[in-house]
C-alpha cells in the first residue's frame, strides 16, 4: 500500500480465523512509517514476518510467534537497507532490498535466544549493478523442495531471476538486460509465483511498450552434484 507520511489514516495488518468471513486488525503501522513492504508466513518457525519502509527510520522488520497477538522487533535497518521481500528457509531467512546502495539478498540465521534477537544479516547475493539497479520484487517460495525464487528489476525494463535451494548458493535463472531508448520507468519482471502443479513459474512483466504481460517459464530442476 503506497502512502505518504505523516499519515492522517490508519494502516493495519488484518487477520482472519474463519476463512476470510471476518477480519480483525492485529497490528497498526506507526504514523511515522510510510507503508508495508511484505507480510509473509514462515512455516518452518510458525511465524509471521513483516517488513516496512520507505524513508529514514522506516525500514523495519518485525515478527509475531503467536499469529499476530503480540509483535517483536527484529531490527531497524534504515532507508538504505529497506527489506522488500522475505523468504523463510529451513536454516535461515532471506531478505531482499530495493535500494541502490544495497542491491542484495541478506541472510539472517536465528539465534538460540530470541528474547534479544541479533538483527545482523550477512549479504549472500549482490545484484550486478551493470545489469540491474535494483528492486527485489516479491518472489516465490516452493515449500515442497525448499527452493526460493526472486526477481531483481531496474526501475525500467531490465530484470534478472535468481534461485537458491540452500540460501548459500545462488543462480541466475533468467535475465532481460536490454534497455530501449524510451526512458519512461517500467517495472520489468516482478511478483513471481510457483512452481504450480504443472511445473510452471508465473510472473508479471511490463514490456517495452508499457504493456503488462504474464511471464511463464518452466521451473528449474534442482540436481545434487
Amino acid at each position: 500500500m503506497e502512502t505518504v507520511t505523516p499519515r492522517s489514516f490508519d494502516v493495519n495488518i488484518f487477520r482472519s480465523r474463519n476463512g476470510g468471513a471476518t477480519w480483525d486488525a492485529v497490528y497498526e503501522l506507526p504514523r511515522s512509517v510510510r507503508h508495508f513492504h511484505e507480510v509473509t508466513y514462515d512455516p518452518y518457525r510458525n511465524r509471521i514476518w513483516v517488513a516496512t519502509g520507505d524513508g529514514p527510520g522506516q525500514g523495519n522488520v518485525i515478527f509475531s510467534d503467536d499469529m499476530g497477538d503480540t509483535w517483536q522487533m527484529l531490527g531497524a535497518f534504515g532507508h538504505m537497507t529497506n527489506k522488500t521481500t522475505i523468504h523463510p528457509m529451513p536454516t535461515c531467512v532471506l531478505f531482499g532490498t530495493d535500494t541502490i546502495a544495497s542491491s542484495s539478498l541478506t541472510r539472517w540465521v536465528e539465534p538460540l535466544n530470541l528474547e534479544n534477537p541479533d538483527p545482523n544479516m550477512e549479504v549472500v547475493y549482490t545484484a550486478d549493478l551493470n545489469e540491474v539497479v535494483t528492486v527485489a520484487s516479491r518472489g516465490s517460495q516452493y515449500w515442497h523442495s525448499g527452493a526460493v525464487y526472486t526477481a531483481f528489476r531496474e526501475r525500467d525494463y531490465r530484470s534478472v531471476l535468481i534461485g537458491t535451494k540452500d540460501g548459500v548458493n545462488f543462480y541466475k535463472l533468467w535475465s532481460m538486460l536490454e534497455t530501449p531508448g524510451d526512458t519512461t520507468p517500467k517495472p520489468g519482471l516482478h511478483n513471481i509465483y510457483g512452481p504450480d502443479v504443472n511445473g510452471k513459474m508465473v510472473g508479471l512483466y511490463v514490456n517495452f511498450a508499457g504493456e503488462s504481460r504474464l511471464w511463464i517459464a518452466d521451473a528449474p530442476t534442482w540436481v545434487e552434484i
